[in-house]
């Protein structure tokens, strides 16, 4: 069960059973330390795919949803989100072509573009939900406080010492 195209459901990280506050103790372990520096963009990525990067990079980490471990998500995101804006201005003259066969005929045949954007879409509505990109995604998330102190029970369970 789980894993990507078994058919089941992926399992969640323990980040993501915070932000929807489904964590307990008892199944999923210690909290992660919360990492306050976020990625770096990968320099491979093409310049639309920077442009979306430095889009959404700055609010992911503003919630505090967004690790030096997502670095390779968010470039899959970034990156087939160019590609899927590159695929849609090739589709901007029509979804069609005509092409003649070698008998002579002519028929409108779809673009291979049209299949592209829906692949990539499809693949962009997965990363979104994982980041939280979506209405219902972001419906299901807790997003932490900032102003919520440390629960001094938590700080003891860390490092066994209370202030």
């Amino acid at each position: 069960m789980g894993g990507i195209n078994s058919g089941g459901r992926n399992k969640k990280s323990v980040e993501q059973h915070l932000l929807e506050g489904t964590f307990r103790k008892d199944r999923h372990g210690q909290k992660p330390q919360s990492q306050t520096e976020a990625p770096t963009c990968p320099g491979w990525l093409s310049l639309a795919a920077k442009a979306e990067w430095r889009r959404v990079t700055p609010e992911l980490k503003h919630r505090g949803m967004l690790t030096k471990l997502d670095r390779v998500a968010l470039a899959m995101y970034c990156q087939t989100y160019a590609h899927l804006r590159k695929a849609e201005e090739e589709l901007e003259d029509g979804l069609t072509y005509e092409y003649t066969n070698k008998n002579g005929s002519t028929n409108r045949v779809q673009k291979p573009e049209v299949r592209m954007v829906q692949q990539f879409m499809k693949t962009i509505n997965t990363l979104c939900a994982d980041f939280g990109f979506t209405p219902s995604s972001r419906g299901q998330m807790v997003i932490p406080d900032e102003s919520e102190e440390e629960d001094p029970l938590d700080e003891f369970l860390n490092t066994g010492k209370m202030n």
